[in-house]
Formats: structure tokens, C-alpha cells, sequence
């Protein structure tokens, strides 16, 4: 078995929604960032609670999702199994290998499983109806004969842990299965963007994509557009397409970025920039909060409401226009950064009766 599926369950979402990036994705290059590996660092040293090394703000990372994992272990008891990096399949109802991959966490209990799952980035991520949860879920239900799985994401950098609850359900296992084989037959006409499907996939940055191409070639002749002729329907169509445009640029945009600080002068870009900005980053930059303290250091100024505007745009989605408590949790990571250090915040564990 290899380590990834060509229908691994990061992928599950974007399959569900869109059967032709089954088709597209799997013959594409593997990208990765230094968020990503960073992530996949932190997985590998929370595996072995190993932080030498690490920095502060990394350590402060790995002890909250400890803290987390030991709060869930409080609220459910000692399991009778506890497995870390748990290998798992997904069968089909007979018996064949829908898809598999790799568990965070699995605790076994008597008459349910729990899975918990790392995200160690900035965006934020909802447990609620999560679908890479719910399919590990289902091959933790299926590995140990249960009926039930909680599951939850541990997002230290969000200061969020967030729960699921599924049932096991041999139509939700002809579903998944039905929809990844329908991805080996899919067409470009099968392409279906959306905000959500898009967001993570790798063909959009390949022009692969041809919805996405049929889109940006319809937004560049706006201008001939009679706007005021327009139905509200085909307004909101159009706003549609441009916000999946706008995305594939945001997403071209942060490549370029990481080529350029790869390859170029750092020092430069910020020279450049501040002849525009009058010493002042622009939202955009103020979204990516790896760069804040770079930033800060080359004699940026970041106002806290900036941040807290930046933050709030970068994690709304999900949480449903709550934004109070994003507004707090960034000015929270803004004064922790101005003082180059982070504090450990209370963890709260609910889970459905």
C-alpha cells in the first residue's frame, strides 16, 4: 500500500463536490510549502512528543494540541486501545478498497471510536460535517466493529477544537464508493468549481481546470458587459465566477510570493513595497501571519485593527459570520507577536450526548 491514494480523504471533499478533479489531480505534480511542511514536522514530533529544537511559537503549538488530546482523554475515559499514525482502509460493502489512509489519533472504547485529526495552520478549519473526518470515522467504525466515532479537529493555531458525531452507515459507504468511481470516468464537462472544491486543488494553478478557464475568460471581457441590463440572477452568476476567479489569482498570487522570497531579495520586496505603502502592509500581506514578525522587524506598521480585519477575513468562513470571537483570538495573537512570545490558552471539550 502505497503512502497516498489517489482519493485520500483530504481529498474526499473535493471529489464529493467535483468528480473531475478525481480525474485531473492524481496525474499532478506534488506541490508543498513551507507551511505544509512545517505541519507535517509538527505531526511528526507530537508523534513522539519530541520538541528539541523547536521555537517557541512551535512548542507553544505542540503543547496545546497535547493539552487537547489530554482533555478529550478526560471527557472519555482511559481507551481501551490508543493509537497514534494509525493506518486504516475503507472497505466497500464488498469487501474491495475504496480508499485508505493515515489517522492522527484513535482512541477504542467499548461501544465507540474517537478520531482526532491536527490542523496546524491559519485557516480555519470546522469539524462540523467535516468530510476528511467523517471517512477516517468510518474506517475507525469498520477496523473495530463500532457503531459510532466522535470525531474532532485539534487546531492549536485557531485555539480551536471542534466535534463531529457519526453513525456507521452502509449507504454512506456506497456513496463514498460510488462517487470515487464515478471520478475515473469523469469528463471535463463533470467540472464543477466551487469555493470549497477549489480551494486546495492542484490543478487550478496548472490550467488544467477548463471551468475555471471557461470563468476567467468571461471575466475578462466585463467591460463589454451591460451590467444594467442584467437580471439579478445573472448577477449573482457572475459574482460567482468571480469570486472562483479571484481565487485562482489569490492562490497564483501566494506562489508567485514563495518563488519570489525562494529565489529573489527578500529585503528588496519590503524596499519596494514601502515606496507604494508609505510604510504601511497592505491587507493582503497582514493574511498571512507566518510573515507578521519579519514584517514587524523591517519597520512595518501593523496597526492591531489591520490584523484583527485581516484574521477575521481569513477565518470567517465556517463559522458562520460569528466574528467576535475571531476578533479576540487575533488581538490576542497580535500582542503575543509584538511581544515575540505566545501564551497557552484554555481549552474547552464538549462533545453530543
Amino acid at each position: 500500500m502505497s503512502n497516498h491514494h489517489p482519493h485520500s480523504p483530504s481529498t474526499i471533499h473535493r471529489r464529493l463536490s467535483c468528480s473531475y478533479s478525481g480525474v485531473i489531480e492524481p496525474h499532478m505534480p506534488n506541490r508543498t510549502n513551507a507551511m505544509a511542511e512545517e505541519g507535517t514536522m509538527l505531526h511528526e514530533r507530537l508523534e513522539v512528543s519530541n520538541f528539541n529544537n523547536l521555537t517557541d511559537e512551535q512548542i507553544r503549538i505542540c503543547e496545546w494540541a497535547q493539552d487537547a488530546v489530554t482533555n478529550v482523554l478526560e471527557e472519555f475515559g482511559r481507551p481501551l486501545e490508543f493509537h497514534r499514525e494509525l493506518k486504516m482502509e475503507l472497505l466497500s460493502n464488498d469487501g474491495d478498497v475504496i480508499t485508505y489512509g493515515t489517522a492522527d489519533i484513535v482512541l477504542v472504547y467499548d461501544d465507540h471510536v474517537v478520531v482526532l485529526d491536527y490542523k496546524m495552520g491559519f485557516s480555519f478549519v470546522s469539524a462540523d460535517n467535516n468530510k476528511q473526518l467523517w471517512v477516517y470515522s468510518l474506517m475507525a467504525m469498520q477496523m473495530f466493529d463500532k457503531d459510532v466515532s466522535y470525531g474532532y479537529i485539534i487546531q492549536p493555531r485557531c485555539d480551536y477544537v471542534g466535534y463531529d458525531c457519526w453513525n456507521y452507515s452502509p449507504e454512506s459507504i456506497d456513496y463514498i464508493d460510488e462517487a470515487l468511481k464515478a471520478c475515473e470516468t469523469a469528463t471535463p464537462v463533470d467540472a464543477t468549481p466551487s469555493t470549497s472544491a477549489c480551494k486546495y486543488c492542484s490543478a487550478k494553478l496548472e490550467k488544467k481546470c477548463p471551468a475555471l478557464n471557461e470563468y476567467e475568460s468571461e471575466i475578462v471581457k466585463y467591460e463589454s458587459f451591460d451590467v444594467m441590463a442584467m437580471t439579478p440572477e445573472e448577477c449573482a452568476e457572475y459574482l460567482r465566477k468571480m469570486d472562483l476567479v479571484r481565487g485562482l489569482f489569490e492562490s497564483m498570487e501566494r506562489e508567485m510570493m514563495v518563488r519570489f522570497e525562494e529565489k529573489g531579495d527578500l529585503d528588496d520586496l519590503f524596499e519596494q513595497k514601502q515606496h507604494w505603502k508609505a510604510g504601511t502592509v497592505s491587507f493582503s500581506e497582514v493574511q498571512d501571519q507566518v510573515t507578521i514578525e519579519d514584517l514587524l522587524k523591517k519597520g512595518f506598521t501593523v496597526t492591531q485593527k489591520q490584523f484583527e480585519d485581516a484574521y477575521v477575513a481569513r477565518h470567517k468562513q465556517g463559522v458562520r459570520g460569528e466574528v467576535a470571537p475571531l476578533r479576540e483570538t487575533a488581538v490576542r495573537i497580535y500582542k503575543d507577536k509584538k511581544k515575540g512570545k505566545a501564551t497557552k490558552g484554555k481549552i474547552e471539550i464538549k462533545r453530543r450526548k
